[in-house]
């Protein structure tokens, strides 16, 4: 299946117009026209309908949508990792959870591209479902999520543990001695679902009639430019709130008579791979100050 008609395809279920499409990919009308026709007689569906002045997706071209990315996204990346051997031997490839990156993975990657700089790194940034989901398809050499998994393929051990804090702006000194749990009930929070899986359970033991947030996103540091502003109150890992306690730009309150879950992000490797060199050089540092136990085999 041609590609290029399958970028083309994706770019008019997008636009649903043939001449933006065609504009985009600096192709007259009748090319995309062809392209889409082409497509249908190799998969023998209608994949449009369209008059003058809509386009519509058929059952089939609502089907072959994610397919067609997929099949896309594998030949970018192909092609990518192609020209990296150019100029580097070996790649290693990371999926990881925003706040993960955020938190811990900087530093480690910088130490790592001075310690093995004939390795290139290329890191896929997702929630924990997205980067499990990677490491299963071979998209990703390990995944580091908030999801524990282990099976008799599959290695999973503990990687950083964060202390989840409730803060709000520094100027604000409402609560600043603490909060009642049913208290927290009638105040604006923002909440950051870390792991859609998990986050909302520890979640809702803390608040079961909790009816919802006034700004939710699955990127924790991007609530802080909203706390900062003094929209309110959010959980957040202490790795990425830790500086700006410290600068007083946000304010730690103290949960009375409840404590909060630690946040515990996971290095989740495919054991049949656990011996290859970059995997493991990559372990050796991530691990070497938080756990002196390593896989089992």
């Amino acid at each position: 299946m041609n590609t290029e008609y399958l970028k083309t395809f994706l770019t008019l279920a997008e636009l649903r117009n043939f001449t933006k499409t065609a504009q985009q990919h600096h192709i007259v009308q009748s090319t995309v026209t062809l392209r889409i026709r082409e497509l249908e007689r190799e998969l023998g569906k209608h994949l449009l309908q369209h008059d003058k002045k809509n386009v519509v997706l058929t059952d089939a071209g609502r089907q072959l949508l994610p397919y067609a990315r997929k099949m896309v996204e594998l030949e970018n990346d192909a092609k990518d990792d192609l020209n990296t051997l150019v100029n580097f031997p070996a790649i290693l490839h990371i999926g990881a959870v925003h706040t993960v990156y955020d938190c811990h993975l900087q530093p480690i990657l910088m130490r790592y591209i001075c310690e093995y700089p004939s390795v290139a790194l290329k890191v896929s940034l997702g929630d924990s479902k997205k980067v499990i989901q990677q490491l299963f398809e071979d998209a990703v050499d390990l995944a580091i999520s908030y999801s524990f998994f282990e099976n008799n393929q599959i290695s999973c051990m503990p990687f950083r543990s964060d202390r989840m804090l409730l803060v709000t702006n520094f100027d604000n000194h409402e609560y600043e001695d603490g909060i009642e749990i049913h208290t927290l009930r009638r105040v604006p929070l923002l909440f950051s679902g870390y792991s859609l899986d998990n986050a909302p359970e520890w979640f809702n033991s803390l608040l079961p009639e909790c009816c919802g947030f006034q700004l939710s996103t699955n990127v924790g540091s991007k609530l802080i430019p909203f706390i900062e502003a003094g929209n309110g109150y959010a959980f957040l890992p202490e790795g990425i709130v830790a500086g700006r306690i410290d600068a007083k730009i946000l304010r730690e309150i103290p949960l009375l008579n409840s404590e909060l879950p630690d946040l515990q992000s996971y290095i989740t490797v495919k054991r049949k791979n656990l011996g290859k060199k970059e995997i493991c050089d990559w372990l050796s540092i991530s691990l070497l100050d938080e756990c002196k136990v390593g896989f089992s085999l």
